[in-house]
């Protein structure tokens, strides 16, 4: 097994989507230079809205605001980037965002589910309308350049810290800073800025997750329910590999408590699927802590 958040690719589509995301930086890093020529100017036209956080919800309202004539720029340090979590729309998100539809070679459309119970009770589903599920460097990449069609600028960089300064906000980075009009927050619950805005979400509102990356092909998504914990285990088939995962109430049992039972559970679903055989020993696993 490969871990795909380190950049290793499985087939041709995940090929091509790396390829095209590469391409992406390329673009935003060539345009992020020419800014860098002239330290202390700021954006352009005014209004000016700033996004910081590139992940789909970032891109998206970039997209959303600059088709609607502002005058966008959006900052990420990384732009489009893999973890195992996310990537499932449903048939009203779709409908709603048809560039998201009419990608269809990025996602796998999975029409059956299956549920089990905390007890081991199952029941197995055909839904009306499929689900697609998208990785998510291909889901973020998609949505970032829809932005970037818009005229949306895209700045891949760090911001380091947000000012307000005589009713603008200014945006520092480490090679300049930027001033805008208005401003938008899109950088994750736990983002370092979020306290200037709002209150920290305690602890006991956060969940922890762990996932894996494993490769192979399926058409059956399923969601099992845990009795030790508040949670539960994903196992999502992507277009060029399976996305498994776990995520648990943080302070309920250690992380590498839930691994263990992530790595049991997961075994015995990936055997019934048959897509993977052995995979106890070929894990990677990839981390991260999101909110509730």
């Amino acid at each position: 097994m490969r871990d795909f958040s380190r950049g290793a690719a499985s087939g041709e589509s995940r090929k091509s989507v790396l390829l095209s995301a590469n391409s992406f930086f390329r673009r935003s890093k060539s345009r992020l230079r020419r800014d860098e020529v002239s330290y202390g100017f700021e954006m352009s036209r005014s209004p000016t809205v700033a996004i910081v956080g590139g992940g789909p919800a970032g891109a998206l309202a970039g997209a959303l605001l600059a088709e609607s004539g502002r005058d966008v720029h959006l900052f990420d340090e990384k732009l489009a980037w893999e973890k195992p979590c996310g990537g499932g729309l449903t048939h009203k998100a779709l409908q709603r965002y048809r560039f998201l539809a009419e990608a269809g070679t990025e996602s796998n459309a999975v029409e059956n589910c299956e549920l089990i119970s905390p007890s081991g009770q199952k029941v197995r589903l055909r839904m009306q309308h499929p689900v697609a599920i998208f990785s998510r460097l291909a889901l973020n990449r998609l949505v970032l350049e829809r932005a970037e069609r818009a005229g949306a600028n895209i700045h891949r960089a760090r911001v380091t810290r947000l000012t307000r300064i005589a009713g603008e906000w200014q945006l520092s980075t480490p090679h300049r800073d930027y001033r805008a009009s208005s401003l938008v927050l899109a950088a994750g619950a736990r983002n370092s800025f979020r306290s200037q805005f709002v209150s920290p979400i305690a602890p006991s509102d956060l969940m922890v997750t762990a996932g894996y990356f494993i490769p192979g092909l399926s058409s059956l998504m399923q969601i099992q329910f845990l009795k030790a914990i508040t949670g539960y285990i994903w196992v999502f088939p992507r277009a060029d590999h399976v996305s498994a995962g776990i995520a648990g109430k943080m302070g309920d049992m250690p992380t590498s408590e839930l691994r263990r039972v992530l790595e049991l559970c997961a075994i015995d679903r990936l055997r019934q699927m048959r897509i993977h055989s052995g995979a106890r020993a070929l894990f990677r696993r990839s981390f991260h802590r999101v909110s509730r």
